[in-house]
């Protein structure tokens, strides 16, 4: 679940500047639970562009914006709005706005929100960050509780100094993530986990799994599935 939040009006509207005819897309996956880029969402928004002064030529929310193959497909039903439009508007994350920037290369594509985290969802429009996407994961050290993120610090080897009663320096009403992984190793009778050197993150990585082509397996159904 990636979260993210509307710009406020007047970034948009600068972005805007100097175009008339806007078409905005939203995404009908994280978006929409987010309340940012949903069916429900858009024609509000719609209405404050026309309130100044632009012309909304049309929009659509497809079921992933980020998935490039069927974005494409559901855009072209309206691509006649599309191409008579000055600019596109995105109500999606990140990687659904340059999924739009890749597919209609000759038309500007602005963001509406800003993508602020990979979330668990607890329950609806209830987000938690537990993930960053590092590419280099240790929950099965730390207990699957990513220090990385917990921590106010971000640190890899143990708690710093100011943590008291289980609680972080930083932020006093939040917990320290690291007496809970001692306290969850502990109970799982795991706490020679504290001996083993977690190092500096290899952030290259990421730039790797930025580029990667995850190749599907080839399956043998007659042989019941494997290789």
């Amino acid at each position: 679940m990636i979260v993210s939040e509307t710009k406020p009006m007047e970034e948009i509207v600068e972005l805007l500047e100097g175009y008339k005819k806007v078409f905005i897309v939203g995404c009908g996956d994280c978006a929409s639970a987010c309340r940012v880029g949903g069916i429900e969402d858009l024609p509000p928004i719609a209405e404050k562009l026309e309130e100044h002064g632009f012309e909304v030529t049309g929009w659509i929310v497809p079921a992933q914006s980020c998935m490039q193959p069927k974005t494409k497909l559901e855009l072209k039903s309206v691509s006649h709005l599309i191409e008579e439009s000055d600019i596109i508007i995105s109500f999606s994350c990140g990687a659904g706005t340059q999924t739009l920037c890749s597919i209609l290369a000759g038309k500007i594509v602005v963001p509406g929100t800003n993508t602020i985290f990979l979330a668990t969802t607890k329950r609806a429009g209830d987000f938690v960050q537990q993930c960053s996407m590092c590419g280099d994961c240790v929950l099965g050290i730390t207990g699957g509780l990513c220090p990385q993120t917990l921590c106010a610090k971000s640190l890899m080897n143990g708690p710093c100094s100011g943590s008291v009663d289980g609680k972080c320096e930083t932020y006093r009403e939040q917990d320290c993530v690291w007496h809970k992984i001692y306290e969850t190793l502990k109970q799982r009778g795991k706490l020679e986990n504290f001996q083993t050197k977690i190092y500096m993150k290899d952030f290259s990585r990421l730039r790797n799994q930025a580029v990667k082509k995850v190749v599907p397996k080839k399956i043998n159904i007659s042989s019941g599935g494997k290789k």
